[in-house]
């Protein structure tokens, strides 16, 4: 029993944590001023944590963290129709990149010998 609450308390930690660190990389992108000449379009550099979460907690985990982190970012500093917008972009690339580590077109690094790649 004890194990299981544990395993449970870590598990929340990390999805804390990957929700605390997307919101920051959300924030900082909103702060670089980079012209494109589609409205709306960003960096994306939340989905760096969609990436690391899919290997971490998988593809449900990361689900509830990106739909989480929307919520929150939008309630904070946005307004219902940035919630919509980036709840529908971010799971249309979670889905994307769930697809891409499926069919192991991402790679964990380990494909080298040595770790590194020549």
């Amino acid at each position: 029993m004890k194990k299981n609450t544990s395993e449970r308390t870590e598990r929340a930690a990390l999805y804390g944590l990957l929700t605390a660190l997307a919101m920051v990389l959300g924030f900082v992108e909103s702060l670089i001023p980079i012209p494109f000449p589609v409205p709306g379009i960003r960096l994306g550099l939340a989905n760096l944590v969609t990436v690391a979460g899919l290997y971490l907690v998988g593809i449900r985990g990361t689900a509830a963290v990106t739909v989480l982190r929307i919520v929150l970012t939008g309630l904070s500093f946005g307004n219902p129709y940035s919630m919509a917008y980036g709840l529908s972009g971010s799971l249309l690339s979670l889905l994307v990149m769930g697809a891409a580590k499926k069919r192991q077109v991402l790679s964990s690094g380990n494909q080298h010998p040595g770790g590194h790649c020549p």
